[in-house]
């Protein structure tokens, strides 16, 4: 499978490029994110070619497919010019990327019986939410919070769910999914705070961080999965 790490790095390349032109050309951001995302899903089918009898394939592919659905669909409101129309690109993108995150949560469950003790973590998400909450730009934004909190809930699962299965059977593939559910989860966090609590001046360094975690998480779940 080492033929896929220069389709990861170009994938890398792609999406630092297209944090590049996130406010000055938002219509080259959305061809290059999506250059970047189409290498994910390359990647997953790849995988699932290769490994047709492993049925963590087709969880693989799945999530990645509804990463790459969701970048697609999230970029289109630099398309559309009235912004009360953005509601149904980003709603159905954010929708997308829950899906993805309640495949990789079944999949990583499905490896190892889940510690129940892991859910006392759940606090650490009220915390963020908070944090996010007290740092919004306009008032009328507290509407996006109750969507926020659901999504980042499936944040936090996915996250134990990946530490679960590290301390149920440690092993260097399980590392990897561990730090991959990490970088996804920040990248995610950062794109809340791109999108509603930055200013101005930050906003391009952030989108770089948001970019570069979430395509790294989504390699290292694949490669993780094939060292296991």
């Amino acid at each position: 499978m080492y033929y896929l790490i220069p389709v990861a790095v170009y994938s890398v390349f792609f999406a630092a490029l297209s944090a590049m032109f996130s406010e000055t050309a938002p219509k080259l951001r959305l061809i290059l994110k999506s250059a970047a995302s189409l290498m994910f899903v390359v990647g997953g089918a790849v995988f699932t070619f290769c490994y047709a009898s492993a049925p963590s394939g087709k969880y693989i592919f799945a999530a990645l497919a509804l990463g790459g659905a969701g970048d697609i669909l999230l970029g289109l409101h630099s398309l559309i010019a009235d912004k009360k129309k953005h509601i149904v690109p980003n709603a159905a993108g954010g929708l997308c990327f829950l899906a993805g995150h309640i495949v990789y949560i079944v999949l990583f469950l499905g490896s190892a019986q889940f510690n129940l003790w892991l859910l006392a973590s759940l606090p650490l998400t009220v915390i963020m939410l908070f944090v996010l909450k007290k740092n919004l730009k306009k008032p009328s934004q507290n509407k996006i919070l109750i969507p926020l909190a659901i999504y980042s809930v499936a944040l936090w699962f996915m996250c134990v769910s990946a530490l679960n299965m590290l301390i149920s059977v440690p092993s260097a593939g399980n590392v990897l999914i561990f730090v991959g559910a990490i970088l996804f989860a920040a990248s995610d966090y950062l794109l809340a705070i791109y999108n509603f609590a930055a200013g101005s001046q930050k906003k391009i360094n952030i989108f770089y961080a948001v970019m570069l975690c979430y395509c790294i998480a989504q390699w290292l779940f694949v490669y993780a999965v094939i060292c296991r």
